[in-house]
């Protein structure tokens, strides 16, 4: 992966993050009347992100299933621990980013046309809106790591087992002769 594992960000991480609010900031400075302006589009957006929210839990729901876990024992578990919690804290924190625009869009819906904060609202859902939209394509690539990894970790497994059978077989067929001699 591209950034650290454990619990730290990396600079380019961090720096994807700030690239990925300005663009927001940009498209919401642009965007902004278009979208207030056409209730059909604001029903839309609340919609899919009602969905992508349920998908996000599913998919938290999938990568916390403990059926799923690495096998082993209780060590190799608290190795991948702290990469499960900062996969889960991202996926936390992108369905909080939906349920925020999704937020800021009833209550800009709620709020008189003539009030400052609902401008302030208005420019925040479509920021939030499109911020949580690029972040949303990052959610594949987690699946696809996440799935890879297991594929790895359970072949790693298989083998030491195939190999432990193996050397058990070995075993055996050197000690045969031995005991036929007594």
């Amino acid at each position: 992966m591209s950034h650290t594992e454990n619990n730290k960000i990396s600079w380019r991480e961090a720096l994807k993050g700030i690239v990925f609010i300005a663009f927001s900031a940009l498209v919401s400075g642009w965007a902004t009347p278009f979208l207030v302006s056409n209730k059909e589009a604001v029903s839309i957006i609340v919609t899919a992100f009602s969905i992508l929210a349920g998908f996000l839990m599913g998919m938290v729901s999938f990568v916390t299933d403990p059926a799923g876990f690495y096998p082993g024992g209780w060590k190799i578990l608290s190795k991948q621990k702290s990469i499960i919690e900062t996969r889960l804290a991202r996926q936390q924190a992108l369905f909080y980013l939906y349920l925020t625009s999704i937020l800021f869009i009833v209550l800009a819906l709620c709020i008189e046309n003539k009030c400052h904060l609902k401008s302030f609202l208005e420019y925040g859902f479509v920021f939030l809106t499109s911020l949580s939209f690029i972040f949303s394509f990052s959610i594949p690539k987690w699946m696809k790591i996440y799935q890879i990894e297991k594929i790895d970790v359970l072949i790693q497994h298989r083998k030491e087992e195939e190999e432990k059978v193996e050397r058990a077989e070995k075993e055996e067929r050197a000690s045969a002769p031995e005991l036929e001699n007594f």
